[in-house]
């Protein structure tokens, strides 16, 4: 299973997007835009949010406005285990925002924090070329 990241487009939020056909539509406990359903769950409504969500509010595709697939889960416990190792203390916004499970997010207010530690990190690599060894085939 791969893992994504996203930044959600302001159509909905700016008043750009379309109506939405059914309601209330508004931001959950993460923060997400969603179909905010108070009685017993509708299948049919659930399926009619996404759908406009996916095609029909805005020009951005599931109204994001940029998507990257990023890791599978052992790349990211392999980055984890990594920040550890550099020192965890050094990188607490990216320590704190790696997921844990299928959630998880970074306000925007904090981006810039995560992209200084993710400089630093990468800082003593810049620049060093590890010299590929030949590959060599073996007769069965």
């Amino acid at each position: 299973m791969g893992l994504d990241a996203y930044v959600s487009c302001r159509c909905w939020q700016d008043d750009l997007a379309t109506p939405c056909p059914v309601g209330p539509v508004g931001h959950d406990e993460d923060g997400h835009l969603a179909l905010l359903q108070t009685g017993a769950y509708d299948a049919a409504a659930d399926h009619a949010f996404h759908a406009w969500r996916a095609g029909d509010a805005c020009p951005h595709p599931h109204m994001e406005l940029v998507s990257e697939g990023v890791a599978n889960w052992t790349g990211v416990r392999l980055f984890q285990q990594a920040l550890r190792a550099a020192g965890a203390n050094r990188f607490p916004t990216l320590t704190a925002a790696l997921p844990d499970r299928n959630d998880g997010g970074l306000p925007a207010d904090r981006a810039a924090d995560a992209l200084a530690e993710l400089d630093a990190f990468a800082a003593p690599c810049r620049g060093v070329r590890t010299p590929l060894k030949p590959f060599r085939s073996v007769a069965v």
